[in-house]
């Protein structure tokens, strides 16, 4: 029976112990090395725009885990810090199609903080605004 206790004792003071350099219940800051720091965060979406029926759209960020299909008209978007970061897309529908591009580009996106991309029966096309659409990438077999 004691050695019951003396155990129950021993792990009460291993959680007040743990508790204590917690940082449980403290405030934790974050030093932001400028004040633009929010402007170096990029938004950007993907959107199946195919034809009714073209089979599945699956798509993933290269050196990424999870991987998706694409729902026809239904937007799937990204925050992201402002690294280089390619994807890939997989279009089966008479046979395998692929396309591989660079989600964000610093090169090409510039200042950008947005940039959306609509994939289409002809290839995947960027826009910064949603609106002006300019064809990027081509399908390859």
């Amino acid at each position: 029976m004691s050695i019951s206790i003396h155990v129950s004792f021993l792990l009460l003071l291993v959680i007040a112990m743990c508790f204590n350099n917690s940082t449980f219940g403290s405030r934790v800051s974050i030093p932001l090395k400028s004040p633009s720091q929010a402007g170096k965060i990029i938004m950007f979406s993907i959107q199946n725009d195919l034809p009714r029926d073209s089979g599945p759209l699956r798509f993933h960020i290269l050196n990424e885990k999870p991987k998706y299909i694409l729902k026809l008209r239904e937007p799937l978007g990204f925050v992201s810090n402002r690294a280089l970061r390619r994807g890939e897309l997989t279009w089966t529908h008479y046979h395998p199609l692929h396309a591989t591009f660079n989600l964000y580009d610093p090169k090409a996106d510039g200042r950008h903080t947005r940039v959306y991309w609509s994939v289409r029966k002809d290839g995947v096309y960027r826009s910064w605004d949603n609106v002006s659409w300019v064809e990027s990438v081509f399908w390859s077999t």
